[in-house]
């Protein structure tokens, strides 16, 4: 330092303070990480330790806010948390949590130890001494061990209120050393001794009086010098104030500062001779000084008896005197420093903090409320503590803030736009202004608004001045100033004030207006954070905080106050007439005209009030203005419209429209006009669903992409590639197609594709129509087979060279180049030369490190000799020879094909080669040319031109060799430094240092965790993507000439097929936004609210239209439409509330059905199909009471429906009229819908046909039932079966349906079916006389057996509704039942069906009419033929549903038992026959008995009594049973599965026992018993069931029955007995 002053030492004095400096601060850096553990200890102790940054965070926390983590113990549900910041240590966290643990259990009593010894042992670090204990941290599924305690919780990724799992452990696992620390053990690092630590040593007077000696000799040298020596000096005394930082805070600042706030009053009379005082401490001479000590005050300040004292005590008065003395400020023309700004912000924070009660925190800021544009409510009364602030600073306070506030907005330079402080500055000046004219009203008018040039000041702070921050904070404090009530006083907020600063503000309007927008300034963002509630803001003058603080005080007066204020009508004029004179400077979305904005608002607000001036000419003119201000479009007159692009600005003018609307019937109808003409769309002109242009519009970067429409990748890689080749892409557009010599489909698709990539604003282009134009081997391109992108190249610059000259020479002179193979003799001097062209080079990358070897391996020297000897034909004999091949012209556009693709001989398979394989960005093909090959044999007119390339594009194939996906990085032709990746319909800017990773191949390597080891594995594998073609341009030399044209002279044709896309899709844009949503809305929904009476039903009738229109034909076709429910809610309000709009609905889609067809039918979006019923039905309700008597005319009621025209039926009323259109449609053949999509269209004719008997009857004349019919037996697409072998064709055959349930059931109908079905009970419910075509169609349809009554049992999935159409279909017939079965699982929903019509009657049946219960009883044994155990198994759960199903196999029991219980081969048929037998007696036990016999054989439990009529049913079965043991015995002999023959039909006996009297039954069958028991007895089997059965009915019947017990012994003779018991 004592250098300084010589200039010649000067440089080396400042390079050896900075070293000095730099390792002090690295070596203090390092202790505080490395014993981060301890010195938290020590912190934690003693809080005098912690460092002064500590401070300075607390009292400005905002700029280094501090987070919340949770720890969780181990085996504890409780978190605990801490309070830490992203520069603290893990150790510093581990110190934390050991702390917390240590005061935990002594406040449960637990006996910890020494706590100094916590966790801070040489060896181990534990909790307590007695049993050493290690803390373990988890986080992320990781343990962080003390090796990561140097880190910082920001380098570890820890966020805000992150969770942490920890354990004490006896056992410290083994250390995975860092990738950036040596290898060594962390752990055994012994607490430092803590006097003699740096941090406590530079405390030392000596130390700490040479550091900020330091910085003092620095500040001198910055005084003397210039700029740059100033600047050098500031930044090196910057890095003593950081070492300053780091050290604690000097216990002798804050002693001195605590012997100034506790003294008595009588010290400080004598503070001239105390040897403490204020002027010492609070010196401006030097900087830091004063700053270290202010920031001490600062942290002490939250104490508010400190506060108290600092006050009383005189220290607030010194602060005042320092500030006012203006040592702090630079003149104007001097610029600010950090240092100055820095200390200021200091003062200044602590004049706030020890004089001013702040506002609300939770108070609404300006431009952050729910309204975009309000500035919120007023904050609460602000006011000093210490009102004589005032008479300390005298009358100048205002003035001195003022002129702060105005040399801190003043623009000095761009380099201290970023000062860290500056912001604070002006927010603690505009906030000490502010409550200084808060708290002395008088001082408003007689200070701030007689301040000199309070125009220009505001203009400054407001508009002027460049950083946004302070154009905020001047906005924010003077609408708080305006807002906030004055002191104590009852007056209203503000109010003298708004009136002269509102006409102020506006006096400056053509200043404000006229500021342009600036554009951005790189790296010069608000690293503070973004003050501003919208968008980031450039760096440069701006209107957009003007406006809104004009903006918030016209909304803080009322209207009576502003137009008693200010001249509205010439204000309404001037601002039109700045807005029609505005330039376009929105020239996309992404940037917003702050002034055009502010404009807008301004003009709504004053008309807000000026009501009386809508109706004037100059309102109409600029409504009209307004209007293409937002709807404009682009056009050759004005290819910039519309003015207002941005979204904010668009709002804006959006909310003008709607102001200058509001009760004017003009300017509405005017509107109306215009929104009905954008909305109305030609008949083949419909968007497509889920549309959303936004997501396609073109890519930031500037390009358009190609849809892949499957396996096109490859097209779109190569015509990416020549359309990015400026020479191609301009002889391609330029190139007549009248000249085309061939391919002239293939040429004129291509060139739309060129002229859509060059100029459209969408996203990716369809190359649809180019891929049914395109032959590739003679074929139409299959755009789902994927092909090999390199011939597809190749072959498409082929076609375009044989299309005509023009391109023939472009092509030739871009790709074509020439190779020569020479054959030079050894022997003679004769040379054999073959020449050939290429378009792309082939190159090896088999064992190729990169393309300058793969290029040497293909120009290499072959020697022909031996055997392989070269017949030279001017020698006339065999000679040694060398063959070479080499380039003798290159192209302008070099292409090399990586030849990535081999054939396995092994496999006999192909495999795609992943080794690496690089080429250069430049590359140099002169050592492979001929001339240089070959020199002394080259031709003189060897090409001549440049040999170097540049690469420009590569195509990159990810996958195997039999599949995988193609795309490109391709570089921009005019700016070299940006590449782009064109994949498929996504194009972005592309970082080129990624070439290696992403096109070289090869193998990556990964880290992977392995939790064996407990650390990072490398796992290699080979990359799947690497470059299949590379492109690299000629680097033209000096003397080289352009060949070709650049200019683009395209066809108008070609021009206008863009033109018009590019228009549409510019109106898509604009329509399809939520924005614009809103203001359809607020037109069709509020402004007409605003208008008289006279005119409203007009009005609504438009409204309806309109609001039709806008949710028809676009919103309901957007992707996103969030309040589409509430269009339809409001659309049913209008049409419910204006008949004649409703009947203009119905009668828009009877003549023109755009509509229904394209929402109704043709939507795959269910939602919107069911919206549109709802809609639809909601109006026919509305209209049915006024339209019934006109629904059937001129149909007469005795008129025969067959007699009737149904084209002529229901013309008088637009309901009929449109439902008569939807089912022209239904007829239609054409129409190829599935009946899932028609459900909502079903559902609404259901509806109406429920309304009335008037509905229903002209559904049927207009033969509603056929054509519902037809087209569902058309689009089953089945065959139409017979199903009645014998008989009359006219009887109705039900079960028929059997036979034809084998077909599976159709999965697309969904739906649909249910709701046609519901529609046809309906019809058929009303007993209306159907025309002939309808009936026929019911009971017959085209061909015979009932095929819709088939395909409808088949298909139906509710079997209700399937169940009542077959019950109102056979009262137009009579059923009859087929003969023959299907399988089980097929014919599951026709015996659902049956089930339905066993236990329902058809509505209104005679005596002439059985019920189908009766019908299906009389011919159900026909079914069961065939699947005896299916139909059985049904009838068991059937019939105990339907009594006379029941009655009816209770009277027949001889025609099915013995048949199916004894007679039946298959087991389970003869078990299904003993449960449906049983199942006949209405109890439960006794199923029960025979389910329990059949599984087990045990005798059952205790048996209940059953009911009388219960008993009587079981005595007839029981008896039955009993009958046929005379005729069992012929089931046994003659077969091994005779054995169990009889095994259900004695379970099913066994099972009727169920009291003595159906034992005693059994006496006078006891003969036919023992004949059965006996007819057995050669089989000697173990297995015979039969016998085993036999007997154990036999003894249930014995059991407790002495009567059978006495028969038995009767019946038994000795030789039975002896048999009995062999």
């Amino acid at each position: 330092c004592d250098h300084l002053a010589s200039d010649a030492a000067l440089d080396s004095s400042l390079t050896e303070i900075v070293r000095a400096l730099l390792i002090l601060k690295t070596h203090l850096d390092d202790f505080r990480k490395r014993y981060s553990y301890a010195i938290r200890k020590w912190e934690l102790a003693d809080p005098d330790m912690k460092s002064h940054q500590n401070i300075i965070a607390g009292s400005c926390s905002s700029a280094n806010p501090p987070m919340h983590v949770y720890v969780q113990m181990s085996g504890d549900n409780q978190k605990m948390s801490f309070d830490v910041f992203k520069t603290d240590t893990l150790g510093q966290l581990r110190a934390d949590v050991c702390d917390r643990l240590l005061a935990s259990k002594a406040a449960s009593g637990d006996h910890v130890g020494n706590a100094a010894d916590v966790n801070g042992a040489s060896e181990q670090r534990g909790i307590g001494d007695q049993a050493p204990q290690t803390l373990r941290l988890f986080f992320g599924g990781r343990e962080l061990t003390m090796a990561w305690d140097m880190k910082s919780l920001s380098d570890l990724s820890i966020r805000d209120s992150v969770t942490f799992s920890a354990q004490l452990s006896s056992r410290y696992p083994a250390l995975t050393p860092l990738a950036d620390m040596p290898h060594r053990q962390q752990v055994s690092i012994a607490a430092p001794d803590q006097q003699a630590s740096p941090i406590v040593q530079l405390l030392q007077p000596d130390h700490w009086n040479l550091l900020t000696d330091v910085i003092d000799r620095l500040f001198q040298c910055a005084s003397t010098g210039d700029i740059e020596q100033r600047h050098r000096c500031y930044t090196f005394a910057s890095r003593a104030w950081e070492i300053i930082c780091l050290l604690p805070t000097n216990p002798d600042y804050k002693a001195k500062i605590n012997t100034l706030l506790n003294r008595s009053t009588e010290d400080m009379e004598s503070e001239s001779e105390s040897d403490v005082s204020w002027s010492d401490l609070l010196d401006s001479k030097r900087i830091h000084c004063l700053q270290y000590t202010l920031q001490i005050i600062d942290g002490m300040l939250f104490n508010p008896d400190v506060k108290q004292k600092f006050v009383q005590r005189g220290g607030l008065r010194h602060v005042m005197h320092v500030l006012l003395q203006k040592s702090l400020i630079p003149d104007k023309n001097e610029e600010w420093s950090q240092w100055l700004l820095d200390c200021l912000t200091c003062l200044l924070r602590t004049v706030i903090m020890s004089s001013v009660t702040q506002a609300s925190d939770d108070e609404r800021l300006p431009g952050r409320s729910r309204d975009r544009r309000s500035l919120g409510s007023p904050p609460e009364s602000v006011s000093f503590i210490d009102i004589s602030l005032l008479s300390i600073s005298g009358n100048n306070l205002v003035a001195f803030l003022m002129d702060l506030i105005e040399n801190l907005a003043t623009e000095r330079s761009i380099a201290a736009y970023n000062y860290a402080n500056k912001a604070a500055s002006v927010s603690f000046a505009f906030g000490l202004l502010t409550a200084v004219l808060t708290s002395s009203p008088e001082l408003q008018s007689t200070q701030f608004l007689t301040y000199p040039s309070l125009s220009d000041w505001l203009r400054l702070v407001l508009v002027d001045t460049c950083p946004a921050y302070i154009r905020h904070e001047s906005m924010l404090q003077l609408y708080r100033l305006c807002k906030m009530k004055l002191g104590n006083s009852l007056a209203a907020p503000g109010k003298p004030l708004v009136v002269p600063l509102l006409k102020t503000l506006l006096a400056s309007l053509d200043h404000v207006q006229a500021v342009p927008l600036i554009p951005a300034v790189d790296d010069l963002s608000d690293k503070k954070g973004d003050r501003n509630a919208s968008a980031k803001e450039m760096y440069g003058p701006s209107s957009v905080h003007y406006f809104q603080l004009v903006h918030g005080l016209l909304e803080s007066l009322s209207a009576a106050d502003v137009e008693k204020s200010l001249d509205l009508s010439a204000l309404l004029c001037e601002t039109t007439t700045y807005l029609e004179s505005r330039p376009f400077f929105e020239h996309d979305d992404t940037t917003v005209d702050s002034g055009l904005r502010g404009l807008l608002i301004l003009a709504c607000d004053m008309i807000k009030v000026h009501k009386s001036w809508k109706t004037s000419e100059a309102a109409t003119h600029l409504l009209s203005a307004a209007w293409d201000w937002a709807f404009a479009v682009p056009c050759n007159k004005n290819k910039s419209a519309p003015k207002c692009k941005h979204t904010e600005s668009r709002l804006a003018c959006f909310d003008l429209i709607i102001e200058l609307c509001s009760g004017v019937d003009a300017h509405v109808a005017h509107v109306y006009l215009w929104l009905t003409q954008q909305h109305s769309k030609a008949v083949d002109d419909v968007y497509p669903w889920d549309y959303w242009p936004e997501d396609e519009r073109r890519a930031p970067c500037g390009h358009v992409g190609l849809i892949n429409l499957g396996a096109t990748c490859y097209m779109a890689t190569a015509l990416q590639h020549l359309f990015m080749i400026p020479q191609c892409r301009v002889a391609i557009l330029n190139f007549d197609p009248s000249k085309a010599q061939k391919h002239v489909g293939e040429l004129v698709e291509m060139q739309k594709l060129f002229a859509f990539l060059n100029e459209s604003k969408r996203k990716a282009y369809d190359p649809r129509e180019l891929c049914k134009s395109y032959h590739m081997d003679g074929v139409v391109l299959n755009t789902a087979e994927q092909k090999d992108m390199t011939e597809f190249f190749t072959d498409c610059i082929t076609k375009l060279e044989e299309m005509g000259p023009e391109l023939r020479d472009m092509v030739r002179q871009l790709f074509c180049g020439v190779m020569v193979n020479s054959v030079v003799s050894e022997s003679c001097s004769h040379v054999s030369k073959t020449t050939e062209e290429f378009y792309s080079v082939r190159c090896q990358v088999s064992d190729m490190k990169d393309l300058y070897a793969s290029l040497d391996e293909l120009t290499v020297a072959d020697v022909l000799e031996g055997d392989n000897m070269y017949n030279c034909s001017q020698c006339n004999d065999k000679v040694k020879a060398t063959k070479r091949t080499c380039f003798k012209h290159l192209p302008d556009i070099l292409s090399f094909n990586t030849m990535r693709y081999s054939f396995n001989m092994l496999t006999m398979t192909k495999e795609k080669v992943n080794s690496h394989f690089s080429f250069p960005d430049r590359l140099s093909m002169s050592g492979y040319m001929e001339r240089s090959l070959l020199p002394e044999h080259a031709a003189e007119d060897d090409d001549r031109q440049s040999t170097d390339y540049l690469l420009i594009g590569v195509t990159v194939h990810t996958g195997t060799a039999d599949g995988g996906h193609y795309y490109s990085f391709i570089r921009d032709p005019h700016d070299d430094e940006k590449w782009y990746s064109f994949n498929d319909a996504d194009v972005k800017l592309w970082d080129p240092a990624n070439m290696a990773l992403e096109c070289f191949g090869g193998e990556m390597t990964r880290p992977m965790f392995d939790t064996t080891e407990s650390r990072f594995m490398d796992l290699s594998f080979e990359k799947a993507n690497s470059a299949y073609m590379v492109f690299y341009r000629r680097i033209p030399s000096p003397d080289d000439v352009a060949q070709l044209t650049t200019e683009v002279r395209q066809s108008s044709d070609l021009t206008d097929f863009i033109a018009k896309d590019n228009l549409r899709f510019v109106r898509d844009l604009m329509v399809f936004n939520h924005s614009y949503s809103q203001f359809v809305w607020q037109m069709c929904g509020e402004v007409p609210k605003s208008l008289t009476n006279n005119n409203y039903e007009e009005v609504m009738f438009q409204s309806a239209q309109l609001s039709l229109r806008f949710v028809l034909e676009t919103l309901i076709h957007a992707k996103e439409k969030p309040m589409i429910q509430a269009w339809i809610d409001l659309l049913v309000k209008f049409l419910g509330g204006c008949p004649r709009a409703a009947e203009w609905f119905l009668d828009s889609m009877a003549n023109d059905p755009k509509w229904p067809m394209e929402i109704l039918i043709k939507c795959p979006i269910a939602s919107c199909r069911q919206l549109f019923e709802k809609l639809v039905s909601q109006v026919i309700i509305q209209l049915h009471d006024k339209h019934q008597p006109l629904f059937c005319a001129p149909f007469s009621p005795g008129q025969n429906a067959s007699e009737v025209d149904p084209r002529h039926v229901g013309q008088e009323s637009s309901t009929t009229r449109f439902l008569a259109v939807l089912l022209s449609i239904l007829s239609d053949k054409d129409l190829a819908v599935d009946m899932r999509q028609l459900t909502e269209l079903f559902s609404l004719l259901a509806t109406f046909a429920h309304q009335s008997a008037e509905a229903s009857h002209f559904l049927i004349l207009a033969g509603a039932p056929a054509i519902c019919v037809r087209f569902y037996l058309r689009r089953a697409n089945e065959e139409l079966l017979d199903c009645s072998d014998e008989g009359d064709d006219d009887e109705l055959t039900l079960l028929g349906l059997v036979r034809n349930s084998m077909l599976n059931r159709s999965l697309w109908v969904g739906p649909g079916l249910d709701k046609m079905c519901q529609l046809l009970c309906i019809l058929l419910s009303r007993r209306l006389s159907l025309r002939k075509e309808c009936t026929s169609m019911l009971l017959n349809g085209p061909g015979k057996g009932f095929p819709f009554l088939m395909q409808m049992c088949r298909d139906s999935s509710n079997v209700p509704i399937a169940a009542n159409l077959i019950i109102s279909v056979a009262e137009l017939g009579r059923f009859q039942y087929g003969k023959q079965a299907s399988k089980e699982q097929q014919a599951v929903p026709f015996f659902n069906i049956l089930s339905q019509l066993c236990v329902q009657r058809p509505s209104g049946s005679v005596d002439t009419m059985d019920t189908y219960a009766t019908l299906v009883a009389e011919q159900v044994w026909q079914c069961a033929e065939q699947k005896p155990v299916f139909f059985l198994q049904w009838l068991e759960r059937a019939a105990p549903h339907s009594p006379v199903l029941l009655r009816s196999l209770t009277e027949r029991l001889d025609l099915w038992v013995e048949k199916y219980l004894l007679k039946q081969v298959n087991s389970n048929g003869r078990q299904a026959a003993g449960s449906l037998l049983l199942s006949l007696v209405p109890s439960s036990m006794v199923r029960q008995r025979y389910s329990s016999f059949i599984g087990t054989h045990r005798e059952s439990s205790r048996v209940e009594s059953i009911s009388t009529d219960a008993q009587h049913l079981l005595h007839t079965v029981y008896e039955h049973l009993l009958c046929l043991l005379e005729n069992a015995v012929n089931y046994l002999p003659g077969a091994i599965h005779s054995q169990n023959r009889l095994v259900y039909y004695f379970s099913a006996m066994r099972a009727c026992l169920v009291s003595n009297d159906e034992k005693k039954q059994l006496i006078p069958h006891l003969e036919h018993l023992w004949q059965v028991y006996e007819a057995g007895h050669d089989v000697t089997e173990k297995g015979d069931g039969n016998r085993q059965a036999l007997l154990l009915f036999w003894h249930a019947a014995v059991v407790d029955c002495p009567e059978v017990a006495v028969a038995t012994l009767a019946l038994t003779n000795s030789d039975r007995a002896s048999h009995l018991i062999a």
